[in-house]
């Protein structure tokens, strides 16, 4: 083409051919020239190829695909060209022709002539857009029923990820976070109405209804549990003044039911020992004595010492007949559920999240969700999931941890399987249900980041900052660092990046401070900023660092603020301490909603341009107000109800079924009995020369509600040549109902009580003084028939 190839010659540069047709660089690096760079491109191959002279065009076309993974002229970033370490085989699906041998020109053509490029050979902007496409699809995100070979390939996408080349030079021009909403959270217009009261704030998150319920399972709890107490009581009774169990049980249910203001009232009393804490017993608080300096309690103005000690021994939240299943948090699940749901309606959606983990101390081995955590204060307790508000603190969601969620789709599912990724990703779907930004953006620490993750965030039209272990599935490999500290020979500062070729928006970065910390980010721009770190023996000093380190420093801290407003100066749970480890947990609920509810007043009064309380004034308001509730103010209010699956059922499961005597008296001749009902194991079991027996026992478990399972507490029979109670024979070999014999040629009905007493059946001798003509006067007989001396 240059004239007839000697021994001489040597073959042309790349840049030879560009001096030829008067280009510059910037012409070939440039957008709007990109054929003209794919031209010389070529060109500078053709004059590889004329400087072997035994060599014909043939042979060129054979080893034409071995020379295409040169490294192209145009800019580092393009995604159309292959990088180094690329192979064309692994494009070959989305090429649109044939080789683009075709466009070369033979050597006798004018070397003036305009060299033309078949479109067949250059990818266009939407070819590289369906590339992109191709590549989420490859990933099946979202998809929750991968297979084992589907798993495989997906992990094997990640692995050969491909990055640009490495940069460490700042990004000038471009725009972080398109898209991204700029209206900051703020409290709706009901908690804006009443922003100044702190019990009506409180109110709102714990709604009345919620302390009516608890209320109702406190007094429900502690009926359930009195003849338990009155055989202790009666043991610790001395033999001088021994009372029966009859005697005491009575006793005890002769006490007035817990309201709900009795209940509030201890929680004001809570907030009063929080705010005055003292290294005494908690019944020093009723002392009536001052000792020097100590002055005497004065909790007994509002409520007895033993009445509040009630309330905190039988405080329930959930009824315990119910079967709960599988759920290990069924103890709180009530509360749980509705606190979850105000949170989430009491403030509007910011358009910056902060993910991060928590703790609710509790050490109890009771504890079904207890966990250990190292890094913690804290190290054993629940673990909680909280979405914080990045800036403000507030918490919109939060999710107790009970246990490794398995995927539906079995062990393909790379994301769910691990409990980080499905945890950040379970949260947010359920914070963006009604989302009203277009983006959004949430902020994570290394354990949950990954790039699966942060590509499954973007389907969501969600970004993600946040930092990342190097051995992560896809992460860039040129940043893993050989150094657990930064080298004297690297400037403090430094830092370097790099973009994913499939997906420009996403960016691996290293910075380097005391150590490397490595940063996945979407969204994010490499722009020139600086922050401020403390060295020793200096003092506080500026260090250059990219713009997406300063918003994670920024951004990160919503959950740690929230924590450390949970845990350190006001904290019903640090204050009290209860052996139930339910009743903790409660505690540390309460807390959790009391930062909301102090973060709300903040709120408010930054809006309303009033002045904020110091967090002890707002306490002591609160305190004072809960003291001064009243039974009026709960006039009306009902109870939440319990969701449809709560509702009380028999159960077959053995474990905890135990024989509960009725308390249904009835006066016979002028003594009082209880009153009998037909067991249900001897209505299957009579023949004609065994009759059935009526008793006074029943098995909660295997009620229903008000119909209760009565069954004999006596061995009355014989079933299988074994003599057995009728309570055995129901459980043992009937299993609770669930396997009676169909020889029996008979079903069990529980049958609910009359709303009033039927006509008595009269005793024998009422009949027989009746046969012999003598005076009835309704009242009964001596004996009744199947009744039990008590």
């Amino acid at each position: 083409m240059f004239g007839p190839p000697s021994g001489d010659d040597i073959e042309l540069s790349q840049t030879a051919p560009s001096r030829a047709f008067n280009l510059s660089t910037g012409d070939l690096e440039d957008g709007g020239a990109r054929d003209a760079a794919a031209g010389l491109h070529l060109l500078s191959e053709a004059s590889g190829l004329e400087s072997e002279g035994d060599m014909d065009l043939d042979e060129a076309a054979v080893s034409e695909p071995r020379r295409r993974t040169r490294t192209p002229l145009p800019s580092k970033d393009d995604v159309n060209v292959l990088l180094d370490g690329e192979k064309s085989s692994d494009y070959e699906n989305y090429s649109s022709g044939d080789s683009g041998d075709d466009g070369m020109s033979d050597g006798d053509s004018d070397p003036g002539a305009e060299v033309t490029m078949e479109d067949d050979d250059v990818l266009s902007d939407s070819d590289a857009v369906e590339m992109d496409l191709a590549f989420f699809a490859s990933l099946q995100v979202g998809n929750n029923a991968l297979s084992r070979t589907a798993a495989a390939e997906r992990e094997q996408t990640l692995r050969s990820m491909q990055w640009t080349p490495v940069s460490s030079e700042y990004e000038v021009g471009a725009f972080a976070y398109p898209g991204l909403g700029t209206e900051e959270a703020r409290p709706v217009a009901d908690l804006l109405n009443v922003w100044r009261s702190p019990i009506l704030t409180f109110f709102y998150f714990m709604p009345k209804s919620m302390w009516v319920s608890i209320a109702a399972e406190t007094n429900r709890y502690g009926l359930q549990q009195v003849c338990k107490r009155a055989s202790k009581i009666q043991e610790r009774q001395s033999d001088r003044r021994r009372e029966t169990v009859k005697q005491i049980t009575r006793r005890l249910k002769a006490k007035s039911a817990y309201a709900t203001h009795d209940i509030l009232h201890v929680v004001g009393l809570l907030v009063a020992r929080m705010l005055c804490p003292q290294k005494r017993r908690f019944g020093a608080h009723w002392s009536t004595v001052e000792d020097g300096a100590v002055t005497a309690g004065l909790f007994g103005r509002f409520m007895t010492r033993d009445r509040c000690h009630d309330i905190m021994r039988d405080l329930h939240f959930v009824d315990n007949t119910i079967d709960h299943g599988n759920d290990k948090l069924w103890k709180l699940r009530p509360v749980v559920d509705k606190i979850q749901e105000r949170f989430l309606m009491g403030w509007s959606l910011p358009a910056i999240f902060s993910f991060d983990e928590d703790v609710l101390p509790a050490t109890s081995k009771r504890n079904t969700t207890r966990m250990f955590m190292a890094d913690k204060p804290h190290r054993y307790g629940s673990k909680l999931f909280m979405v914080c508000d990045a800036k403000t603190a507030y918490c919109h969601r939060f999710e107790v941890y009970v246990g490794k969620r398995a995927s539906a789709g079995g062990p393909g599912n790379l994301g769910d399987y691990k409990t980080g990724a499905a945890a950040v990703v379970r949260n947010l779907k359920v914070v963006l249900a009604q989302a009203r930004h277009m983006w959004y953006t949430v902020v994570i620490d290394r354990y949950y980041s990954s790039v699966l993750l942060a590509i499954e965030l973007l389907s969501l039209k969600v970004y993600v900052i946040g930092t990342i272990m190097t051995n992560r599935l896809g992460f860039n490999k040129d940043f893993s660092a050989t150094s657990k500290t930064r080298p004297a020979s690297i400037p403090h500062g430094t830092f370097s990046f790099s973009r994913s070729v499939a997906i420009p928006t996403m960016i691996s970065c290293v910075w380097w401070d005391r150590k490397p910390v490595h940063y996945l980010c979407t969204g994010s721009v490499m722009a020139a900023s600086s922050i401020e770190r403390k060295i020793k023996r200096i003092g506080a000093v500026r260090v250059q660092c990219p713009s997406a380190v300063n918003d994670y420093q920024n951004w990160m801290s919503g959950g740690d603020v929230h924590d450390q407003l949970r845990l350190q100066s006001y904290s019903l749970q640090m204050s009290t301490r209860f052996t139930k480890y339910y009743k903790s947990l409660f505690l540390g609920l309460m807390d959790m909603v009391m930062v909301n509810v102090y973060l709300t007043h903040k709120e408010g009064a930054k809006i309303k341009g009033a002045v904020t309380m110091k967090r002890s004034e707002w306490f002591c308001v609160l305190q004072n107000q809960l003291l001064q509730l009243k039974a009026e103010d709960f006039a009306g209010v009902e109870a939440t109800p319990p969701p449809a699956s709560q509702i009380c059922q028999r159960t077959p499961v053995r474990l905890t079924h135990a024989l509960q005597q009725s308390e249904d008296w009835v006066t016979v001749t002028g003594v009082q009995k209880r009153r009998q009902r037909s067991c249900k194991v001897c209505a299957l079991l009579r023949t004609e020369k065994k009759k059935s027996f009526a008793t006074t026992f029943f098995c909660e478990r295997c009620s229903v509600n008000n119909a209760k399972c009565w069954l004999c507490n006596r061995i009355r029979r014989e079933y299988k040549g074994v003599a057995k109670t009728c309570f055995d024979i129901w459980h043992d070999d009937f299993d609770a109902g669930q396997a009676i014999p169909p020889n029996l040629g008979k079903r069990i009905v529980l049958r609910r009580p009359s709303q009033k007493a039927g006509q008595r059946k009269k005793t024998r001798r009422e009949l027989r003084l009746v046969r012999d003509g003598g005076s009835d006067d309704g009242n009964g007989g001596d004996n009744e028939k199947g009744s039990d001396e008590e």
